[in-house]
């Protein structure tokens, strides 16, 4: 079923910074979807495995990375489709060092005049507080998985669980549920305030796609130096992996 409702998803989104299909083909068992190459990996293998000693992101390239990835979910948001699964494995990068949102398999499309839509999705850790409490919601729920996101970047953990914690998804729950966010010095104030206004656990108070827009987000004070009609056509802050034989090359700064 999620390969299904991933092609018909992708078969209608055209944006940069989503993965593209390119073509779907079905064998006697399998459904088969040939996308967007992306050699760069994800975010998750650049903010633990390029440099373990340092993990996560300084946070102009945090920055970057989150503004593209508003511009996809935007995209989506317009088109009346909730992702529901934004997390730092699902976000690739191209060669150029471009992110893309992937992984649509958990996403639900909103039929015209429907706003809202129930259902359990996501993944623990980084599911929105009304959808735990198996409320109804709509694209909110996308904003606060992309605050948990660019948490981790900054901090290289998530704000609702310390890196290698072994914790039961009860408590993870409970946690994003009622416990308050802590930042560390990482944070400037403008990315704290960013990352608090995105982890509001009321839905109505929260960042996000309001007026079939992300001007508010977009004009937050984080996102000062990005001109966002050129950052498609923007470099990256990072030329990542060229996979070859001998595996991962060029994980340099440009």
């Amino acid at each position: 079923m999620g390969a299904i409702v991933e092609k018909r998803i992708l078969a209608k989104v055209h944006s940069r910074f989503v993965v593209t299909l390119a073509y779907a083909f079905q064998t006697k068992t399998d459904l088969c979807l040939v996308m967007t190459l992306m050699n760069g990996g994800d975010l998750r293998y650049h903010m633990y495995n390029v440099d373990e000693k340092n993990p996560g992101f300084p946070e102009p390239r945090a920055i970057f990375y989150t503004a593209q990835i508003i511009c996809g979910l935007e995209h989506l948001h317009q088109s009346r489709i909730i992702y529901r699964d934004l997390k730092p494995e699902n976000v690739l990068l191209d060669d150029a060092g471009h992110v893309r949102l992937s992984d649509m398999g958990l996403a639900v499309e909103l039929p015209k005049g429907q706003v809202k839509t129930k259902g359990y999705a996501g993944t623990p850790g980084f599911m929105a507080p009304e959808l735990l409490r198996q409320e109804e919601y709509d694209w909110s729920v996308d904003y606060f998985t992309l605050g948990v996101t660019l948490y981790e970047m900054i901090e290289a953990k998530g704000p609702f669980r310390t890196r290698g914690e072994k914790v039961e998804n009860k408590e993870v729950t409970r946690r994003i549920l009622n416990d308050p966010v802590s930042y560390s010095e990482k944070f400037s104030p403008e990315c704290q305030a960013t990352c608090e206004g995105l982890l509001v656990k009321d839905p109505t108070g929260r960042l996000g796609f309001k007026d079939n827009s992300c001007a508010e987000l977009k004009a937050q004070p984080l996102f000062r130096t990005v001109n966002w009609e050129r950052l498609a056509a923007g470099n990256g802050p990072l030329a990542p992996c060229r996979w070859g034989p001998q595996g991962c090359h060029g994980n340099t700064e440009p």
